[in-house]
């Protein structure tokens, strides 16, 4: 106990500020000269392209904007790269510095021991000490979206005061003060489990501030951790790192060099385009046992690589590109080959295409799935593009061709603008608010193997199921077509069919698109059977806000609308700031429950289309309120 209140004192917390930086070529580029433009129109597809589940996902015609235009694919405000056959180089800030100059193949192998390393306490600087105290309510094994790595989150009621954590033989301590314990068991078995064999909870509440013990017993793969806060300081995360780079290797092949990876299981990495022509891999989930190293190599796609920049739980290699090189991802490997794409220049976000002696704007069409963060364009014209064109940067991360369409992935959700002149095509990749003025995200609640609330009962017509995550649809889909009849809105949707995308999804996906505000749609079911609960209910964040909409001013929009349109009884609006789906989206949101599927009446209701049809005409118009609102001065 004297450790603990040792450790406990020692702790000193500090406040994270996390700031996201601007890509300063990307806006140096935006001064270019503009070109002419003879011709924006655009063609809204017939077609689909597979949803997240095989479902189809309809095409939504962008607002055309002026390109931003690179006249030139030299940039004379980029150094040029040395060749490899100059081994002395001068560093961009710092003295000058001698690099050897290798021959293939290169191979850079494991120089350390993959060992736990004990180590005292370490201290996590979250957030200040904060007054109130936070409940520890969940723990859970959590899949990582851009990595394989084992990953555990705890969940708290609230903010996160501190936290303090270390080896204690074969257990990972993590210590979480001011703060109690609402779990259910003391201690959890995890027989299957990979990374952890079991996880004891203690609670010693005569220390001040409180503290919450959590030991993870460790399985003997797991040699390192890493513990990490959500936006919102509620949930951490810790990270077993039970992999490792154990050896980078570079060969030539016939007609290609091949950098290959190799770890003790196969490694998941990341590749950013970079400055200088420079592409940087990021590994995650995976200790470096390499010495951090640079050097020139005499290879035909590469001057020089590195492994630098190490950060506890990933390794990070450079590489510089020579002039007019491709690659692509091939397993465990990267291909560097020469530039296959003549008749197509690429920068920052924007695709310039020679222009076809027989182009016709009317045979393009546009479609986006912003669930795959994925976007096609129909251009029927050959010896544009064969096979993927890998780019990986802020904007876009490969282009691809397949049955006359070009297939755009991006790392976030962009929207994509076309356009042309005399000689040449124009495809940018834009944020939706670059694009679009009003914005709105609806999330359709459930779906999937989550039904929402369930009731089996005869209304009359004998009897049948009705499911939550039907009726949220149904309503979804009529204010959808509702909303298609003003331009000026652009809706994104959580789902456009049965699946049931994770909180985390609908909240990230919100974000990325940039909304103005967000709507949950739901409906209720209480369990109490002695009194007749029926109607409305709205619930918020009070204090979110943006521009002059907050999300009370929401909340209110709504059950306006519904009184004046339906026939769901108004019942309450409530702050609730435990919810999940008003917390993590950054910008007004509310999740709206129309009905109470537990009572009869409100159940025909939420069933009978008639009133779906009213339902979506009052989340329409509130919509619409709720824009002019926000637009107010």
């Amino acid at each position: 106990m004297n450790l603990f209140k040792q450790a406990s004192c020692a702790a000193v917390l500090a406040l994270v500020m996390m700031a996201q930086s601007q890509n300063a070529a990307a806006a140096q580029d935006k001064t270019r000269k503009q070109p002419e433009i003879y011709s924006v129109e655009l063609k809204e597809s017939n077609q689909a392209i597979p949803g997240p589940t095989g479902q189809p996902v309809d095409g939504v015609p962008p607002v055309l904007t002026q390109p931003e235009i690179i006249t030139s694919t030299s940039d004379p405000n980029l150094p040029t790269i040395v060749p490899a056959t100059q081994p002395v180089i001068t560093a961009p800030a710092g003295p000058q510095i001698t690099l050897p100059t290798l021959n293939l193949p290169v191979i850079w192998s494991k120089v350390k021991n993959f060992e736990r390393v004990p180590e005292g306490p370490v201290e996590v600087p979250f957030w200040q000490a904060i007054s109130d105290k936070t409940s520890i309510f969940g723990l859970n094994r959590w899949q990582h979206p851009q990595s394989d790595g084992n990953f555990y989150r705890i969940s708290a009621s609230n903010k996160v005061g501190g936290v303090l954590a270390e080896y204690r033989d074969d257990q990972l301590v993590v210590n979480i003060y001011n703060a109690k314990v609402s779990l259910e068991k003391s201690q959890t078995e995890y027989p299957f489990d990979p990374a952890i064999s079991s996880v004891k909870v203690q609670t010693f509440k005569d220390i001040n501030p409180p503290v919450v013990q959590m030991a993870f017993q460790l399985r003997p793969v797991v040699k390192d951790f890493v513990l990490s806060l959500d936006e919102l300081g509620e949930r951490i995360l810790v990270e077993m790192i039970t992999n490792a780079v154990t050896q980078i290797s570079l060969v030539a092949e016939a007609d290609h060099d091949i950098l290959t990876l190799e770890g003790f299981q196969p490694l998941c990495f990341h590749l950013q385009r970079g400055a200088e022509n420079t592409l940087e891999l990021e590994i995650p989930s995976a200790k470096s046992l390499l010495q951090n190293q640079e050097a020139f190599v005499n290879a035909r796609y590469i001057s020089r690589m590195a492994v630098t920049d190490q950060i506890k739980g990933k390794t990070k290699i450079k590489l510089w590109l020579r002039e007019n090189v491709e690659f692509e991802p091939a397993g465990q490997s990267i291909r560097f080959f020469p530039a296959r794409t003549e008749n197509l220049k690429y920068s920052y976000g924007i695709l310039t295409l020679k222009r076809p002696d027989n182009f016709n704007m009317a045979d393009i069409d546009y479609i986006l799935d912003e669930y795959q963060r994925k976007a096609s364009l129909r251009f029927p014209y050959p010896g544009y593009l064969n096979g993927s064109y890998w780019i990986g940067d802020n904007f876009i991360t490969k282009i691809e061709r397949m049955d006359e369409r070009l297939h755009f992935t991006f790392p976030e959700v962009y929207e994509l603008t076309i356009a042309e002149d005399r000689d040449h095509i124009y495809i940018s990749a834009k944020k939706p608010k670059e694009i679009f003025t009003k914005v709105v995200f609806i999330d359709i609640g459930h779906g999937g193997n989550d039904p929402g609330a369930v009731r089996r009962v005869d209304l009359g017509d004998g009897y049948r199921e009705y499911t939550e995550k039907e009726a949220n649809f149904t309503v979804a889909m009529l204010l959808r077509e509702k909303l298609k009849q003003n331009p000026e809105i652009r809706a994104y949707f959580s789902r456009l069919s049965d699946e049931n995308p994770s909180a985390y999804t609908r909240a990230k996906l919100a974000n990325e698109v940039g909304a103005d505000f967000f709507l949950s749609l739901h409906n209720n079911m209480t369990t109490v059977k002695d009194r007749k609960i029926e109607g409305t209910d709205i619930y918020y964040l009070a204090g979110r806000q943006k521009g002059n909409l907050t999300a009370k001013n929401l909340a209110e929009i709504l059950l306006k609308n519904y009184a004046a349109t339906t026939s769901f009884a108004n019942r309450l609006m409530n702050s609730a700031p435990h919810l999940y789906m008003v917390k993590y989206p950054q910008m007004p949101a509310v999740i709206v429950e129309s009905g109470f599927m537990s009572d009869d009446g409100d159940l025909r209701k939420i069933f009978d289309p008639l009133e779906q049809e009213k339902t979506a005409e009052a989340l329409y118009h509130s919509i619409l309120e709720a824009f002019g609102y926000l637009q107010l001065p």
